[in-house]
């Protein structure tokens, strides 16, 4: 899409009253028009998006770049990074044709929580795919360990005839992958009530998505005890407070 018509986009949903917009791609790293990249387009629109905030989503590892990061800084972009890892292994991520490797992706996180200690960074992780061994499966989960992730999304590879992987032998027998994604899954389980553990008792920035839930700059659902006659998209902060499992927010 032309940068000219993101922003014109852009400008329409602020003047309709949407405080919040996401920057969304298949590929959204990759974004150029001409000379501006994403971070160009991003700086662009933070002149424009007065006191609403942006989002973006899913960036894939290898496009995220030093102009990117800085523009972090800025608190109207939302401490929020959804980064696909796919495996810890060098050698799966070989396989699969990523154009990094562990060691990166970690350099790539550090330099992100630096600039705003605060963000929730979600993970894409695959497993079964051919060739992961069970060595291979255990360096992943010691990679994640050290990791701050505050969630993960968990896949089972999924076999398609005529793709690459397909030729790359049998993928990891299905209870096995079950049983690894199970396994992934109680550990985003946990690392999210990990990260949410440390917002409770502080304010945060929320949009009023319902008069019952709003969500957090860095990506907490929040349950109203009190909508306090604020409309869906109004931006507000709240006090966060836990009941159960589950986040609440108090108008502050």
């Amino acid at each position: 899409m032309p940068e000219r018509d993101v922003r014109e986009q852009f400008e329409s949903l602020l003047a309709s009253g949407f405080r919040e917009v996401v920057l969304t791609g298949l590929n959204l790293g990759t974004y150029r028009d001409g000379e501006t990249t994403l971070a160009g387009l991003l700086s662009g629109l933070l002149e424009r998006c007065g006191g609403a905030r942006i989002r973006l989503a899913s960036v894939e590892p290898d496009t995220i770049d030093e102009a990117l990061i800085a523009l972090m800084s800025d608190t109207r972009v939302c401490p929020h990074f959804h980064v696909p890892l796919q495996s810890g292994d060098d050698v799966l991520l070989e396989n699969m044709n990523r154009r990094y490797r562990a060691a990166d992706f970690t350099r790539l996180v550090e330099r992100i929580v630096k600039v705003r200690p605060e963000t929730n960074i979600g993970m894409d992780v695959i497993t079964g795919f051919p060739g992961e061994t069970d060595e291979s499966y255990q360096g992943t989960r010691r990679f994640l360990a050290e990791m701050p992730v505050g969630y993960l999304h968990v896949f089972p590879f999924s076999l398609r005839p005529g793709t690459e992987a397909a030729c790359r032998g049998e993928p990891v027998p299905g209870p096995a992958a079950r049983e690894r994604v199970s396994e992934l899954r109680v550990f985003s389980d946990r690392r999210r009530q990990e990260y949410q553990a440390r917002f409770i008792g502080t304010v945060r920035s929320a949009i009023v998505e319902t008069s019952r839930t709003a969500l957090t700059d860095n990506y907490l659902r929040l349950r109203l005890t009190c909508a306090a006659n604020l409309e869906p998209r109004a931006l507000a902060d709240f006090r966060v407070g836990q009941e159960g499992s589950g986040l609440t927010g108090s108008p502050c």
